[in-house]
């Protein structure tokens, strides 16, 4: 079952085809694109060939944007929209990664890969490409709408079925553009990411996993040895992360309950069914420059 906050709300998809129709076909009355759908009101129905013909025209004639403006009535909440729509649309090629509860996942595809949360329209994502087809290839354009990331409702899909290696390095590239810029929720995003910020995600990266270690440890070895003051202590503190979720499946196990560890990369330094008898352990034994390697967690 498709989850509802993972499109946009009714109010907000019929302000947003108020919109979007009312472009269309503005600029179709002007340039005649479509010269069937002229004097009719595109929202009772247009073809798909015809609104992508109108779009594509729009895309590269930002003037139409302010033609719009001019000869319709907006009130300032529309006109905003309209004026980001010019700045802001993101056109280009994109791979559907994954669905998340608040919407489908849109990786930029070959080029300086950034994740975008996307927002659906009537159609759910997941009713036109189903989880068992991803990640799949789409052309399209992205477009700001009050808050959120949502397209324009055309769509240009490959044909192309990814095998299980390509897959699994989309997967990974899309993980990697999580943690190194977060995943977008907004247009314009304006996020400035240096070499190191990269780097800094890459490790973060290579310890997400055991299986993940084990494949790039050379590569993470390699990364750290270029700036160990910088790269040791975010080393050390995921993958204190990683192994606790092992220590937490040992510990209950031998059915321990209520204990409280402290691990220093992969060794457990601390532990005690008390919270504050493991901090104070740490603090003797750890020097104050290095608590930030330190990771707490319990059972």
């Amino acid at each position: 079952m498709v989850n509802q906050s993972s499109q946009l709300t009714p109010d907000q998809i019929t302000r947003f085809y108020h919109l979007w129709f009312g472009l269309l076909q503005n600029t179709n009355e002007k340039y005649k694109l479509a010269p069937t759908m002229l004097g009719k009101d595109f929202h009772q129905g247009i073809k798909t060939e015809d609104a992508g013909k109108i779009a594509k025209f729009i895309w590269t004639h930002p003037n139409v944007f302010d033609e719009f403006l001019v000869t319709r009535n907006l009130d300032k909440h529309e006109s905003e929209i309209i004026r980001s729509w010019k700045q802001y649309h993101y056109k280009d090629k994109f791979y559907i990664v994954k669905y998340l509860k608040d919407g489908a996942v849109f990786l930029t595809y070959g080029h300086d890969e950034k994740a975008y949360l996307i927002k659906g329209l009537v159609s759910a994502f997941e009713e036109m490409w189903p989880r068992q087809t991803l990640p799949f290839l789409v052309e399209t354009v992205l477009l700001p709408f009050e808050g959120v990331i949502t397209t324009c409702g055309l769509y240009y899909a490959s044909t192309i079925y990814f095998g299980r290696n390509i897959s699994r390095d989309i997967y990974e590239t899309c993980q990697q553009a999580e943690l190194t810029y977060g995943l977008i929720t907004s247009l314009p995003f304006t996020k400035s990411v240096t070499k190191e910020d990269k780097q800094i995600a890459q490790i973060k990266f290579y310890l997400q996993s055991a299986k993940n270690l084990d494949m790039y440890r050379d590569e993470l070895e390699d990364l750290i040895h270029k700036k160990p003051a910088l790269y040791l202590p975010i080393y050390f503190y995921h993958r204190g992360l990683l192994e606790a979720k092992t220590y937490k499946k040992e510990y209950r196990k031998l059915g321990l309950k209520k204990l409280h560890f402290a691990l220093y990369g992969a060794v457990v330094i601390a532990a005690h069914v008390d919270k504050r008898q493991v901090e104070q352990t740490v603090k003797k034994l750890a020097p104050q420059s290095e608590l930030n390697r330190i990771v707490f967690d319990q059972v």
